[in-house]
């Protein structure tokens, strides 16, 4: 116990040392989480299965993972992790191409355009979860619970303020702001979460029972001889030259979505 307590204390004073490594432990076991569940799927993932690894003790795994509850959350810590460095490559990338908008990052009442921001954190999260399609349906059954889930979150947030803000605004200015309240924002980025998720999930997830879950030619060209009405509707779907695209619909209702949001 004391020496629990000597290494939390110098936690905060030292950057190397066994408080360092003891996270890179962690962050290495939920690595190897991960691409077990890249590899072989959800349902593969145990405690014992993670000990067998090559490099990974069995005594490692339970003294920082006690149970599958916390393996499964520290699986959504890494996407969520992913994401918010997505996020912020794509903003440095962005500032750097641009030099930064002609209105300073702000629109024409100064308040700052956070939309582009959110989308930007949509596009990382899609392309973080395509990435790792075996935890879709992890992110959107595992809500955020974990201290290191929310301060990832709340990271996230703090980009998206930041990035939105001019650039002689601080972050705290920003987000005080009306239209840049940080309750606007949760709501906006919780909103475009649960619609890129259930977008991957639709993409990735193979068909529940094992079989189906194809469009069939046949029966919509059967609908289409029903009335004029439903062909009408249904031609443009047996278009060869209209290929349906997962991606396009997905930022059709993304920037529906963002073009219409308010703030209360």
């Amino acid at each position: 116990m004391e020496s629990e307590i000597r290494e939390t204390k110098g936690a905060g004073r030292v950057l190397g040392g066994e408080t360092r490594r003891r996270a890179l432990n962690r962050e290495l076991l939920l690595r190897t989480a991960l691409s077990i569940v890249d590899e072989e799927g959800l349902e593969s993932l145990t405690l014992r299965a993670l000990g067998k690894r090559p490099g990974v003790s069995q005594t490692a795994v339970y003294r920082h993972i006690p149970d599958k509850a916390a393996l499964l959350d520290g699986i959504v810590e890494q996407i969520w992790r992913d994401v918010v460095a997505g996020l912020g490559a794509k903003s440095d990338a962005e500032g750097e191409e641009s030099g930064g908008r002609e209105d300073g990052g702000a629109d024409i009442e100064g308040t700052p355009d956070f939309r582009q921001l959110a989308r930007n954190y949509a596009l990382s999260l899609r392309s973080t979860l395509l990435r790792h399609p075996n935890t879709a349906v992890l992110m959107a059954t595992h809500p955020i619970s974990t201290p290191e889930q929310y301060g990832l979150i709340a990271s996230a947030l703090h980009t998206v303020a930041l990035a939105s803000s001019a650039a002689s605004t601080s972050v705290s200015d920003a987000v005080r702001q009306p239209n840049c309240r940080p309750a606007d924002l949760t709501g906006l980025i919780q909103s475009v979460t649960v619609l890129t998720t259930g977008y991957v999930i639709a993409e990735v997830t193979k068909p529940v029972g094992g079989a189906g879950g194809e469009p069939s030619e046949a029966a919509m060209r059967e609908a289409m001889l029903q009335s004029e009405e439903l062909q009408q509707f249904l031609a443009p779907l047996a278009d060869p030259e209209r290929a349906w695209s997962m991606e396009r619909e997905f930022e059709r209702a993304l920037n529906a979505m963002l073009d219409g949001w308010g703030v209360e």
